[in-house]
């Protein structure tokens, strides 16, 4: 740990683990502010500790979030300022097995760039959107997945030219399927106008629907 730096570098190994406090350290981008009084408050650390870089190795029984919980997690996690990579990633979220290998990213006009290749078998997406989005009230579903996806932007011109599907085998499709929803699109949900659109299944009238799951097998390449 290089408090200079704002390097830290861990491993933690625990059979039970909350890391709500530390998650708003570090989405909060929290430093440690020194009082008026203390002796080293000057102006040569005038910088105050910030963390900048973090990295952690994973080896959790049960691991807490705030309302979301994982058991059995193993791999390694790096945020460098707001980009967050997976080394892979391999844990029982709500229950469900899922893996993730790759980064997320914030891209230039508060868009996502991602380079991501995930598995996942039922996973139970209400609280994991409303753990980020807490007024969403869209019903998700359970979402299986096999896929390897990247991209610079989730909409428009970057997203149509830069985006790439498949599975995580290379030669394979990407498989995503969805169940036990109940999504009502709007025009402007960016997941929707991708498969909606004329560059993919050219059906806008799926824009004015509803539906409790669907099953899409794909793959893309640039342009």
């Amino acid at each position: 740990m290089d408090f200079k730096t704002g390097i830290v570098d861990l491993k933690l190994e625990s059979d039970e683990l909350d890391i709500t406090p530390l998650m708003e350290l570090l989405l909060n981008k929290k430093s440690v502010d020194l009082k008026q009084s203390d002796p080293i408050n000057n102006s040569s650390v005038a910088n105050r500790f910030a963390l900048k870089q973090f990295k952690v190795g994973l080896d959790l029984k049960r691991l807490h979030w705030r309302d979301l919980n994982a058991t059995n997690i193993k791999g390694q996690v790096a945020i460098n300022d707001s980009k967050y990579t997976f080394s892979p990633v391999e844990m029982n979220l709500m229950g469900k097995p899922i893996k993730v290998e790759g980064f997320v990213s914030p891209a230039p006009g508060n868009d996502i760039q991602y380079d991501l290749n995930m598995t996942c078998e039922n996973l139970p997406l209400n609280p994991i959107v409303r753990h980020f989005v807490p007024t969403n009230k869209v019903e998700w579903g359970k979402l299986t997945a096999n896929c390897y996806v990247k991209g610079d932007a989730l909409t428009g011109e970057t997203f149509k030219r830069t985006f790439i599907a498949r599975g995580t085998d290379p030669s394979q499709r990407a498989f995503l399927e969805i169940k036990d929803a109940h999504w009502g699109f709007e025009e402007n949900d960016p997941i929707v106008g991708f498969i909606a659109g004329r560059w993919f299944l050219n059906l806008p009238e799926l824009l004015d629907s509803h539906f409790n799951g669907a099953k899409l097998e794909i793959k893309a390449g640039q342009g």
